[in-house]
């Protein structure tokens, strides 16, 4: 019988593993052009990080599809989001984010975006005031200077909320840091700590729902970190890499539907969700 841990994203779910970066990556995962890519970092963390995240990615990919993680058929879009190619025809949809020593790898069957930030001690919203002040638009600049009246470190974790929302909705999209992020409309949550409800993004300003995405057990307030999707009654699941049992690399695929059908007709555990709003 397969771990619970393995069964693939339901209808409405999406999974998100958590991912140390800091323990040892398996390097034989990654394609020949990753590993080269990999061995182009100049610093030793972003060397591990990038090893580690999409060590795990694709080893969660290969399970859900039965074949070796090198072999999981990874493309580019035209603005570097990484996406299923080949004669790939899951419905799965996958999305990735690290920063220090963590990386989140979102898992669903419809679109989704996912982003992480590290908190950092000596994060001040008086060093980051320009920073936002480019990202945010008026609305939002107004409501967190008077966050920040009231005390400043409010200001900086609202800020993270709606940094990593609108990085999430942009990855979402597909279009990721290329578009401004003030083109990204995020409706302002309850309080500094809450989660942004929805937010609008895409030239068509489409809604994504917005979720926490940190998931951690203890509650480790040192990241930030938003989850994008379409689904309005989306059930997110956090799960811990690597899963409690690894499967054989190569096999029966988890989710059905590898070798065939247009993409329209691409299977996930359940039928697509493209028309649910």
């Amino acid at each position: 019988m397969r771990s619970p841990d393995m069964a693939a994203p339901a209808h409405g779910e999406i999974q998100v593993w958590h991912v140390a970066v800091d323990a040892a990556a398996d390097l034989s995962a990654l394609s020949a052009s990753e590993r080269a890519r990999a061995a182009m970092f100049r610093q030793p963390g972003d060397r591990a990080r990038f090893t580690a995240a999409r060590s795990a990615l694709r080893t969660l990919l290969g399970l859900y599809l039965g074949v070796s993680p090198d072999a999981v058929p990874l493309v580019a879009n035209a603005f570097g989001k990484p996406t299923l190619g080949g004669h790939c025809t899951t419905a799965l949809q996958f999305n990735v984010s690290h920063s220090d020593a963590r990386a989140a790898i979102a898992l669903s069957c419809a679109p989704v975006g996912i982003d992480i930030e590290a908190w950092r001690a000596d994060m001040t919203w008086t060093a980051w005031h320009d920073s936002a002040a480019v990202a945010c638009n008026p609305d939002e600049m107004r409501w967190l200077s008077a966050l920040a009246q009231r005390q400043p470190q409010d200001a900086m974790l609202a800020f993270l909320r709606l940094w990593t929302a609108k990085e999430a909705c942009s990855k979402a999209v597909g279009t990721g840091l290329s578009a401004a992020p003030q083109s990204v409309r995020v409706a302002l949550p309850a309080c500094a700590a809450c989660v942004p409800p929805l937010a609008r993004a895409g030239a068509d300003l489409r809604v994504w729902h917005i979720h926490d995405a940190c998931g951690q057990p203890d509650h480790d307030t040192r990241y930030v970190a938003s989850l994008a999707t379409p689904l309005a009654a989306a059930r997110v699941v956090h799960r811990q890499y690597p899963p409690r049992e690894l499967p054989p690399r190569a096999g029966q695929p988890i989710l059905p539907g590898l070798d065939a059908g247009p993409r329209s007709q691409r299977p996930c555990s359940t039928p697509p969700l493209g028309t649910t709003p």
